[in-house]
């Protein structure tokens, strides 16, 4: 079984995978859609050559916790595609992780250098912090 995290970007898609038997969160890489029908079908290939039973999405939640209009947009269309993939979708609160991504990629790199450098394997690496938040959290459930 794998588990796929997802960090949905402005620009790029952020993918991570924790397949089993450690669950260990990796980043796959970006992808960037052109619309629902190719992120469907991009999520359906994933689905079945790993395996994945679970896909789990950030959550861009307000600083406050509270779902404003993007976490809103996020929820609606990943509910509304839920059917289509063959898995299970989950939302785990994604604040703070494209900065936590950024910042440990650009360890020693200065100025607009690391935003320029950085910006695309951000959304990857931080799909991966989001993954491990959930396999954390359902690891200790059990």
């Amino acid at each position: 079984m794998g588990i796929l995290g997802i960090d949905f970007g402005v620009r790029w898609i952020g993918i991570a995978i924790a397949e089993k038997p450690s669950y260990v969160a990796v980043p796959l890489g970006v992808i960037t859609p052109k619309d629902d029908a190719e992120l469907i079908a991009t999520l359906r290939k994933l689905v079945v050559e790993r395996e994945v039973e679970v896909i789990v999405v950030g959550l861009p939640l307000e600083s406050d916790g509270k779902k404003g209009k993007m976490a809103k947009e996020v929820i609606s269309r990943f509910k509304a595609i839920e059917g289509s993939i063959g898995a299970k979708i989950r939302f785990v609160d994604e604040r703070l992780t494209s900065k936590e991504a950024l910042n440990y990629l650009s360890r020693g790199v200065r100025g607009d250098k690391k935003k320029k450098r950085w910006m695309k394997i951000v959304d990857a690496i931080s799909a991966a912090l989001i993954l491990d938040v959930y396999v954390k959290r359902e690891l200790i459930k059990k």
